[in-house]
């Protein structure tokens, strides 16, 4: 009985770290990009709009497998404290599907972020659009930097 209860809380545990999402703020930088040179433009914030950006599986193309593994584990860890014959073998089975379904809808939820989409108007006259996360506040007429850094934007303050 401890046994199944400590192991669906590392299940859990491992659900939330494995599902977590990565920054995309215009803060956010991967270590390769410490100690590195880009490029930096002047702008000025022509429209802004939210957006929400949501993290895809590279082979599947969408979120939601390892949740429902795991859930499905956790469920059937959980379904297997009730009971005993038949009745646990039904607990285990209910318990697996509606892990699965809950840790499915968790895992696509945790990889959703409210982001920004801004247009900036370059000094060069040259418009751009950049989606980042929604770090930090801007207005429509802000003077704002486009830093360009190992292949990608960021608009900052």
């Amino acid at each position: 009985m401890k046994y199944m209860k400590m192991m669906a809380v590392v299940v859990l545990v491992v659900l939330v770290v494995g599902c977590a999402t990565s920054p995309i703020g215009s803060g956010d930088y991967p270590i390769r990009d410490a100690r590195t040179t880009g490029d930096v433009q002047n702008g000025t914030v022509v429209a802004i709009r939210e957006v929400r950006v949501h993290e895809e599986n590279r082979r599947t193309g969408n979120r939601g497998a390892v949740g429902a593994t795991v859930g499905g584990i956790a469920g059937a860890a959980l379904g297997s404290n009730v009971s005993n014959g038949t009745g646990r073998r039904i607990a285990q089975v209910a318990g697996a599907g509606i892990g699965a379904a809950a840790g499915a809808r968790v895992d696509q939820r945790m990889a959703q972020q409210t982001g920004v989409e801004l247009q900036v108007e370059l000094e060069t006259g040259r418009n751009v659009v950049v989606t980042q996360g929604a770090d930090q506040a801007f207005q429509v007429g802000q003077a704002v930097r486009l830093i360009h850094h190992s292949g990608t934007y960021r608009v900052t303050q």
